[in-house]
Parts: structure tokens; sequence; C-alpha cells
């Protein structure tokens, strides 16, 4: 009887963990096929920003980690030099249709400079 118990309970303890595996780095099915591409129109919705848009974004990653996620955009300037450079929240950071939505800005160099 002691051994259809304990093997009750493994089972059991293994069939919990698996909500927590199905997200985890752990799991196979996540290492590959998770990239997704979309194109996004951006609207001036949020507050007042000096610095313009960057032109081309080349990547966006995003990595989930313990506590939410961290988002990483890469883009390509005119010219080198652009500083200043952030992702910021449109709609006042607030989702709208559960999707939050970011514009890349940057201010760009007093004088344009050649890339070395």
């Amino acid at each position: 009887m002691s051994k259809r118990v304990a093997l009750a309970l493994a089972l059991v303890s293994v069939a919990g963990a698996c909500g927590m595996v199905r997200e985890s780095r752990l799991n196979p099915f996540n290492w590959f096929g998770q990239d997704q591409s979309e194109t996004a129109a951006v609207s001036e919705d949020g507050p007042v920003d000096a610095r313009p848009l960057v032109d081309r974004i080349m990547s966006v990653n995003i990595e989930r980690v313990s506590g939410g996620i961290i988002v990483r955009a890469t883009g390509l300037p005119p010219w080198q030099g652009y500083y200043d450079i952030a992702l910021t929240p449109m709609n006042g950071g607030l989702p709208i249709d559960g999707v939050l939505r970011f514009a890349f800005r940057a201010f760009p160099p007093a004088e344009p400079a050649r890339a070395g």
C-alpha cells in the first residue's frame, strides 16, 4: 500500500510541476520557433518627446526573466553619434487590447559623422 501512495504522490508532484516547466528554458519546445515578425505603424499618442524616431529598427529581442521581461532593440540611424537612445512607452504606458506599444527614439548628433 505504501508503494502505491508513494507512486501517486510522485505522479501528482510531477504533473504539478508541468505548469512551471512549460515556460522555462529547460523545456525543449521553447528553444526554437518563438520569433515573430510584425510591422507596426507608430502614432504619436503619448507625451511629447523631442527626440526623433530611429529610422530603421533592425531587431527586437524579448527575454523572459523572473519578475518580468527585458526588451532589447537595435536600430540603424543614418549616421554615427546618436545618443540618449530609449524605447519610450506610448499611450501613457497603458496597454490597449493587451498590447504595450513603444517608440524607439534618439537624439541626433550636432554634426553628422561618417562611419569609420
